[in-house]
């Protein structure tokens, strides 16, 4: 997850989108790995969403080193993210789409292409 919003970091785009979802079977290490990530979405992204329980975590970190809470948009499941998605989306942006394999976030970059 750190290595792809590096990615994002270095994409040149008038904004940066992270669309993350929870990060599973990191045992003792998850609310610590979540609270990481959200460390680094501050520095990196300009609006997030996030999908699940877990990723509320990272939303949560985010906004406590300053993200703005306005740019954040959780959901309980990845139900409304594209929506949610398009409505943000400008000319210019770049997305990051990541989460574990079991949230199968697959989906919502084919619901994505459907929408061109």
């Amino acid at each position: 997850m750190l290595a792809a919003l590096g990615i994002l970091a270095q994409t040149p785009a008038r904004r940066r989108l992270a669309v993350l979802g929870d990060m599973l079977e990191l045992g003792t290490y998850e609310e610590a790995a979540h609270r990481e990530v959200g460390r680094e979405v501050a520095r990196v992204a300009d609006v997030l969403l996030t999908i699940g329980p877990r990723a509320r975590i990272i939303a949560d970190e985010a906004i406590r080193q300053g993200f703005a809470a306005g740019q954040v948009h959780q959901f309980a499941r990845k139900d409304g993210v594209v929506a949610a998605l398009r409505a943000e989306l400008r000319e210019g942006d770049a997305v990051l789409i990541k989460g574990s394999r079991g949230l199968a976030l697959e989906d919502v970059v084919a619901e994505l292409r459907e929408a061109r």
